[in-house]
């Protein structure tokens, strides 16, 4: 998140920026309100949104220490078809959830989820006690050292986007000074890309444009997941 601000500070000096960490029903319904400008996150799933990846990383099964696959380079999906499951409730976000039970349906079987966690630190603190095994991206490792393990799964990776509102200004945007991104995710996305691939003026967050010599850059709202 640091280097994302600090990037986004330099390219456009004029623009204040507040950022914020959201769950993801609240920050679809920010950027859909106006109240964000743009959102790092995990794909949306959702068709009112334009999207750009700008990080693709690797994604691990999560077993407790001492787990009979704990041993393992690598796994598939359907190796854990056996085993209980810990996931996030399917209420927190259905387009994601319906995507979970494909990539389920398309291993072989269905989970059997004995327990739910609201967070991923929920969900790393339940592999680690022992109450089953979950799926997350590599860079959750970070948010625990201790009681689990990591074992990358074959073919399987998540991305992060920046995440915009798509056709034109949402309705109801305020007259804000500042633009403000939002973050749902763990990931560390590498920031700034390359050189080349610079957003110009014409990408900047939506919103923001140029008020002239010593006025800020008008903006609603940015949440980065």
């Amino acid at each position: 998140m640091p280097p994302v601000v600090r990037t986004l500070r330099e390219s456009y000096p004029h623009i204040a920026v507040r950022a914020e960490d959201l769950p993801i029903a609240a920050l679809v319904a920010g950027l859909r309100e106006g109240r964000l400008d743009a959102a790092l996150t995990r794909p949306p799933l959702v068709d009112d949104l334009e999207s750009e990846v700008v990080l693709r990383e690797p994604v691990a099964a999560v077993l407790p220490v001492g787990h009979p696959l704990a041993g393992r380079d690598e796994l598939r999906v359907a190796d854990l078809a056996d085993e209980p499951w810990v996931l996030t409730p399917s209420h927190s976000w259905p387009p994601w959830h319906r995507k979970y039970e494909t990539d389920f349906r398309r291993a072989g079987f269905s989970p059997r989820i004995v327990e739910r966690g609201t967070s991923p630190q929920g969900l790393l603190a339940l592999v680690a006690a022992g109450v089953g095994v979950t799926r997350l991206p590599c860079s959750s490792r970070s948010l625990r050292d201790s009681g689990v393990v990591f074992v990358p799964l074959a073919d399987d990776e998540a991305e992060v986007v920046l995440v915009r509102w798509a056709g034109g200004a949402p309705p109801h945007r305020p007259s804000t000074p500042f633009a403000r991104w939002s973050t749902t995710s763990p990931a560390r996305p590498t920031w700034p890309p390359p050189a080349e691939r610079r957003p110009s003026r014409r990408h900047a967050p939506r919103g923001a444009r140029s008020a002239g010599p010593g006025r800020p850059l008008g903006g609603g709202s940015t949440k980065l997941l």
